[in-house]
């Protein structure tokens, strides 16, 4: 008797801890894609905040979820992996060709004190940064949602964007919505 209650809480912790670890997306598949993007960035931005971006996602859903191409299994998919990347963030060991990770909160430093900050941003880190979204992927893995937003001094520019799979090669596909500040 002691021995099972002893046992029972153990196996609700690992299956709470094992749940926690269980991405819906393998972790090689969303480096892949972020290699892809990074080689798409016409704006040629090589700083990504650390930042999971999922706000900027979170704010069109219902945009997002209306649309036709969509189906009810891919619905289901995304909301799983928001549920499941909303405390994540980029990190070093993501490695994703070509970018320098800094993290948000270094950031946040230097925005704060405003043009004196960005000046010291931009004598450090280059040209400004960008936020990525986490990609949400539909249930066959054949497209991709992602929310990408620019940072260069003053200036930002974001919008989310539909990625199709073709042929193997990812293709922006449809662009949901656009910001500028």
């Amino acid at each position: 008797m002691k021995l099972t209650l002893v046992f029972i809480p153990f196996l609700l912790l690992y299956n709470f801890v094992s749940a926690q670890n269980n991405e819906p997306v393998p972790h090689s598949t969303l480096i892949s894609f972020m290699d892809t993007l990074q080689t798409k960035d016409t704006m040629k931005v090589n700083n990504l905040s650390s930042s999971n971006g999922l706000a900027d996602v979170f704010e069109d859903t219902i945009r997002l979820f209306h649309d036709t191409l969509l189906t009810a299994d891919d619905k289901r998919f995304i909301r799983k992996q928001l549920a499941f990347y909303r405390t994540k963030e980029w990190a070093d060991s993501d490695r994703i060709a070509g970018v320098s990770i800094i993290p948000q909160g270094v950031i946040n430093s230097y925005a704060i004190n405003g043009e004196v900050g960005w000046k010291k941003f931009i004598k450090k880190y280059g040209k400004g940064y960008k936020v990525v979204s986490f990609p949400l992927f539909t249930a066959n893995m054949s497209a991709a949602v992602v929310a990408i937003t620019y940072h260069i001094g003053r200036y930002t520019e974001g919008s989310l964007h539909l990625y199709k799979k073709v042929k193997g090669i990812w293709k922006d596909a449809k662009v949901y919505s656009v910001w500028k500040g």
